[in-house]
């Protein structure tokens, strides 16, 4: 006796649905990149608060002053 389930055609064969991946790539991409920006900025606020509990000869060791803490928090710090 033969396998019913063997002589159906595939069903997606037979009917090509449209790819929802296509239609969910943007939306997977935008929420990869809030993803990846969220992680790096509570990386950097981790790293600053890090960099503010040291004292001043923690920071000198690693060249760095607290007025340069001050300017990487502020966004405008220039190594020299």
């Amino acid at each position: 006796m033969k396998n019913p389930a063997a002589a159906t055609p595939d069903v997606a064969a037979t009917f090509p649905l449209p790819r929802a991946a296509s239609v969910l790539y943007p939306v997977q991409a935008g929420l990869a990149w809030v993803a990846v920006a969220w992680t790096t900025r509570r990386r950097h606020t981790r790293e600053l608060q890090y960099l503010c509990t040291m004292n001043d000869r923690d920071l000198r060791d690693l060249g760095l002053t607290r007025g340069d803490v001050r300017a990487i928090v502020g966004g405008y710090y220039q190594q020299n």
